[in-house]
C-alpha cells in the first residue's frame, strides 16, 4: 500500500519538486541581491597587450593573471576565462622592462574584486632581421658501414626576424635530416630551425622561407 502511494501521480510529484527547486533558487539568488553579490569565483584571465609601437615587439613575463570576480549569474551560472581579458596598454613605451597595471575587461554584470598580481611585467624590444646560412644537421645513428654523400640546401640562406634578444641568441639555422634515410639518398622539403650555441631551439622567431629543399646524394654516386 505504501509503495502504491509513492507510485501514484509521479508526473505531478516531479512537477511539484521542479517548481519548488526553481522557487528556492529565485528566493535565494534572484530576490536577494546581497546573496548574488557574495558569489565569487577565481578566473585565469589572459594578458592582452595593446598599442605596441611599430618596429617593436612586446611580451608579458606571465601570460595570465588571476582575478576574483563576482556577479549576478545565479547558482547555475559559471564564468569562463574566454569572457575576460587583462588589457595592458604600452602606448608610448620604448625598449625596456615595465610593470603595468592591467585593466580587466569582461561582462558588464560582473564585478572585479581583486587581481593578482596587481601589475604585469612586460618586456619591449626592437624587431631586427638577420640573414643566415642553412646547414644540414644529421640525427640518429647511421646504418653500419653506410656513408653519406654531399648535401645541398636551396635556398642556401634564410631570413630570421624577431626581437633583438631572440635573434641575438641564434648561433645557427639547421635543417634536420635522419641519418638512416640520408645514406640511401635524400630529397625533401624541411622546416629550418634556429639553434643557440648549446644546440637548443630558439623560439618566437619568424624564419622565411619556412621550408627549404634539402638533397643528399647517395654515397658513391
Amino acid at each position: 500500500m505504501i509503495a502504491g502511494f509513492f507510485q501514484r501521480n509521479l508526473g505531478l510529484k516531479a512537477l511539484s519538486l521542479t517548481l519548488a527547486l526553481l522557487a528556492w533558487a529565485y528566493l535565494t539568488y534572484g530576490a536577494n541581491p546581497r546573496v548574488r553579490a557574495g558569489v565569487a569565483q577565481q578566473v585565469e584571465v589572459p594578458v592582452v597587450l595593446r598599442d605596441v609601437a611599430p618596429g617593436l615587439v612586446a611580451e608579458p613575463v606571465a601570460p595570465a593573471v588571476t582575478a576574483l570576480v563576482s556577479g549576478d549569474r545565479g547558482p547555475f551560472g559559471s564564468l569562463s576565462a574566454r569572457e575576460f581579458a587583462a588589457v595592458v596598454d604600452v602606448r608610448g613605451r620604448g625598449p625596456g622592462t615595465y610593470s603595468v597595471v592591467p585593466r580587466i575587461v569582461g561582462p558588464k554584470d560582473v564585478d572585479v574584486e581583486r587581481v593578482r598580481p596587481a601589475s604585469v611585467v612586460v618586456t619591449i624590444d626592437r624587431v631586427v632581421t638577420r640573414r643566415l646560412p642553412v646547414y644540414v644537421q644529421y640525427s640518429g645513428k647511421p646504418a653500419q658501414g653506410s656513408t653519406l654523400g654531399g648535401a645541398k640546401v636551396a635556398p642556401a640562406t634564410v631570413t630570421v626576424r624577431g626581437s633583438a634578444a631572440a635573434v641575438g641568441r641564434v648561433a645557427a639555422i639547421a635543417a634536420d635530416v635522419p641519418t638512416d634515410r640520408a645514406a640511401a639518398g635524400f630529397d625533401a622539403l624541411l622546416a629550418p630551425v634556429a639553434l643557440d650555441v648549446k644546440g637548443r631551439r630558439v623560439t618566437d622567431l619568424v624564419i622565411a622561407p619556412n621550408l627549404v629543399h634539402v638533397t643528399v646524394t647517395k654515397a658513391g654516386s
